[in-house]
C-alpha cells in the first residue's frame, strides 16, 4: 500500500502538470494525443487515495487498544493543521498576485469549501469520510461485506447519474464506492490479494483496453467538445479498473524490489508533496512566462522536472526532519 500511495501521489503531480498542455495544445496534434493519454492514465489518483483511506482506517481500527482521542489528535495534526497553514499560504500568494482581495468571510468560505486553490478540495472530501467512518464500519460489521459493497456501488452510480451541483467533486457520495472498496480490501486483504494475482493477465488486458477507450472518449468530450453520454460514469468504471490494476502493479514492484525504498519515502511525504507542489508549479509557470518561454511541451517537461527533483526530495527531507517530528509530537500532546 505504500507503493500504491506513492504511485497515486506521482499521478497527482502528472495530472496537474499535464492539464495545461491538454487544454492548450492544437487539436489533432500528436503531442495532444500523447498528453491526453498521460493525463487519462493518472486520473485514478483521487479515487486511489480515497481507496487507501478506507483501507488504512479499517486496518488500524481492527487493531485492539487504539486510543480514540490520540487517533483524532494525530489526524488533526497530520491533515487539518497543514491544510489550514497551506490554505493561508495560498491565500497570501493569490492576494499578492491580484487574484483575490482580503476578506474574513471569503477566507472562511474558502476554508470550509476547500476552494482556496484548485487541489485543496480533497481535504474537505477526505474529512467527510473520516467523520463517517464509524458509521460505514458499523454497516460492514452488520452486513455481509460483499453485499454492502455492491449497495455502495449502486448508490454511487445512481448519485453520479441523477445528481449534479457546483461542489459535487468534494461530496462523499461521488466517491463512496472507492472508500467502501478500501474498507472491504482491509477486511479481506489476503483473499483479495490472491484473487488479483490469479486474474493478473486478464486484469492487465482489461486495463489497457480501458485506458485506450477512456482516453478516446475523454478526448472527444474535453478536447473536441463533442456530446459524449455518461462521461462521469465512464470515469467511474475506468478508475475502478485502474485501482485494481495499480494495486497489482504495486504488488509486482514490491516483489521485484524496484525502487521500493524511494517509493516508501514518497509515500510517507505524499501529503506534503500534495499540498506544496501546485505552489511551485504556479511560480515555475509564471517565471517561464516572464522569460517569454512559449513552448507548451517544454513548459510541461520543465515544470514536471522541477516538482520531481525539487519538491519531492524537499518533502521527503521535511518528513524525516527530527526537529519537525518533535514539534508534531508536541502539538499532538497539546491537543490531547
Amino acid at each position: 500500500m505504500d507503493v500504491f500511495r506513492a504511485l497515486s501521489c506521482l499521478a497527482v503531480i502528472i495530472i496537474h502538470t499535464s492539464a495545461g498542455p491538454v487544454s492548450t495544445l492544437q487539436a489533432g496534434s500528436i503531442h495532444l494525443f500523447a498528453m491526453t493519454l498521460i493525463n487519462s492514465i493518472t486520473r485514478f489518483a483521487v479515487p486511489g487515495f480515497i481507496f487507501l483511506s478506507g483501507f488504512s482506517l479499517t486496518y488500524v481500527y481492527q487493531k485492539k487498544g487504539v486510543n480514540e482521542s490520540e487517533k483524532w489528535a494525530r489526524n488533526f495534526t497530520k491533515i487539518l493543521l497543514p491544510y489550514l497553514v497551506w490554505s493561508l499560504v495560498y491565500y497570501f500568494v493569490c492576494i499578492r498576485l491580484g487574484y483575490y482581495g482580503f476578506s474574513w468571510f471569503f477566507l472562511l468560505e474558502k476554508l470550509v469549501l476547500g476552494d482556496m486553490f484548485y487541489h485543496l478540495y480533497f481535504v474537505v472530501l477526505i474529512c467527510q469520510f473520516y467523520l463517517l467512518f464509524k458509521v460505514i464500519n458499523w454497516f460492514f460489521g452488520k452486513f455481509k461485506p460483499e453485499i454492502l459493497l455492491f449497495i455502495m456501488f449502486l448508490i454511487n452510480v445512481i448519485f453520479m447519474k441523477k445528481v449534479y451541483f457546483k461542489y459535487i467533486d468534494r461530496f462523499f457520495l461521488q466517491y463512496l464506492f472507492f472508500f467502501g472498496l478500501g474498507c472491504y480490501w482491509a477486511l479481506k486483504r489476503d483473499e483479495v490479494k490472491k484473487r488479483i494475482i490469479r486474474i493478473k493477465n486478464y486484469l492487465i488486458g482489461i486495463y489497457l483496453t480501458a485506458v485506450l477507450y477512456y482516453t478516446y472518449r475523454f478526448y472527444q468530450s474535453y478536447v473536441l467538445k463533442l456530446p459524449v453520454k455518461n462521461v462521469n460514469l465512464l470515469w467511474f468504471i475506468f478508475c475502478t479498473i485502474s485501482v485494481l490494476f495499480f494495486y497489482y502493479l504495486s504488488l509486482w514492484i514490491t516483489e521485484k524490489g524496484i525502487l521500493v525504498d524511494l517509493l516508501q519515502k514518497i509515500s510517507i511525504s505524499s501529503y506534503h508533496i500534495y499540498l506544496s507542489h501546485p505552489l511551485v508549479l504556479l511560480f515555475s509557470q509564471l517565471f517561464l512566462e516572464r522569460l517569454g518561454y512559449t513552448s507548451i511541451m517544454g513548459s510541461f517537461l520543465i515544470n514536471t522536472s522541477i516538482i520531481f527533483f525539487i519538491v519531492v526530495p524537499f518533502s521527503i527531507y521535511y518528513s524525516k526532519n527530527k526537529l519537525i517530528a518533535r514539534y508534531k509530537n508536541w502539538f499532538a500532546n497539546l491537543v490531547l
